[in-house]
C-alpha cells in the first residue's frame, strides 16, 4: 500500500515539475504583447546600396531616441516606397514594391508577438502592381490600395483578414483610362478614404471615393489639389528624422497617436 503511495506521490510530483517546466518554456519561447517595444514613431524607408534599393526599418522611443535600423527586405531586386500601419496591439504592416524584369510586385511583412513574420507577396491577379498605400482604420483592420496593370491601370484593394491580404478588388469604375498613384487616408468616421489620379481623356485629374461599411462610394472628381493628407505635416517636424535618413525620397514616417494608430507622412510630406 505505502508502495503505492508514494509511486503516486511521485508522479503528482513529476507532473508539478514538468508543467512548471512546460510554463516556463513558453513563456520564455512563445511572447506576449508586451514584448512589444514601447515606441512613439515608426519609420520605413528604401535606402540605396550601390546600384540597389533595399528596405529599412526603426522605431522612435518615448525618449527620442531611434534604434538601430533593422533590413527587412535586401534581394537582387530593387525594393521602393515602403507604406506602413500600426494597429493598437503594436501590430505593424509594411508592404513595399518590389522591381524586376518582369513588373513590379508587393511584396510585405508583418510584426507580431515581437517577431518580423517572414516577406510574403500581395497574391493579385494583374501583370503588374505599383504605387500601395497602407492604413488601419477605426475598427482595427488594414487596408491597402495600389495602381494594378492588367491592360490599363485601375485602383484595387484589399483587406488584412487576420492572417493574410483578401483577395483584391477593383476601387474605380472600371473604364479604358489610366487610374494610378492611391493615397489612403482615414474620413470623419475613421472609415478609408482614397484619392488618386486618373486621366479623363483630356488630363490627370484627382478623383476621391470613400468606404460606407460595404462598397466604395461616391467616385468623384476634386476640384484642385486635395488637401486631405496634408494636415499633419507639422506633427513631423517635430519628429526630427535621425541622420541615417539620407534623403526622403523614399520613406514613410508613422506618428503614433490615439491608441497607437496615427497619422502615416510619406515621402513628399516630409520634404
Amino acid at each position: 500500500m505505502y508502495s503505492r503511495f508514494f509511486y503516486l506521490l511521485l508522479k503528482q510530483h513529476r507532473l508539478l515539475v514538468w508543467g512548471a517546466a512546460l510554463t516556463l518554456w513558453l513563456t520564455l519561447v512563445i511572447p506576449c504583447h508586451s514584448t512589444e517595444p514601447e515606441s512613439i514613431a515608426l519609420l520605413a524607408w528604401g535606402k540605396r546600396t550601390g546600384s540597389d534599393y533595399d528596405i529599412h526599418f526603426s522605431r522612435q522611443s518615448v525618449n527620442g531616441k531611434w534604434s538601430d535600423p533593422v533590413v527587412l527586405a535586401s534581394s537582387d531586386n530593387p525594393e521602393i516606397l515602403p507604406t506602413m500601419g500600426s494597429n493598437a496591439e503594436g501590430k505593424v504592416w509594411i508592404v513595399w514594391n518590389e522591381l524586376s524584369s518582369e513588373g513590379g510586385q508587393l511584396r510585405f511583412r508583418h510584426f507580431r508577438n515581437g517577431f518580423w513574420q517572414p516577406a510574403e507577396t500581395v497574391q493579385t491577379e494583374t501583370t503588374e502592381d505599383m504605387a500601395p498605400s497602407l492604413i488601419v482604420d477605426g475598427h482595427e483592420v488594414p487596408w491597402l490600395v495600389w495602381a494594378g496593370f492588367n491592360g490599363d491601370d485601375d485602383i484595387y484593394y484589399s483587406r488584412w483578414n487576420g492572417t493574410g491580404w483578401d483577395l483584391p478588388k477593383m476601387v474605380n469604375n472600371d473604364d479604358d483610362w489610366p487610374d494610378i498613384l492611391p493615397r489612403l487616408s482615414l474620413d470623419e468616421k475613421e472609415m478609408p478614404r482614397v484619392v488618386w489620379s486618373g486621366y479623363n481623356g483630356d488630363h490627370y485629374v484627382n478623383y476621391v471615393s470613400h468606404w460606407d461599411g460595404s462598397q466604395w462610394i461616391l467616385e468623384q472628381e476634386l476640384a484642385g489639389k486635395t488637401s486631405f493628407l496634408r494636415t499633419g505635416t507639422d506633427r513631423a517636424l517635430r519628429h526630427q528624422l535621425p541622420d541615417f535618413i539620407d534623403n526622403t525620397d523614399q520613406a514613410v514616417l508613422y506618428i503614433k497617436e490615439n491608441n497607437n494608430r496615427a497619422r502615416v507622412l510619406h515621402r513628399e510630406e516630409l520634404q
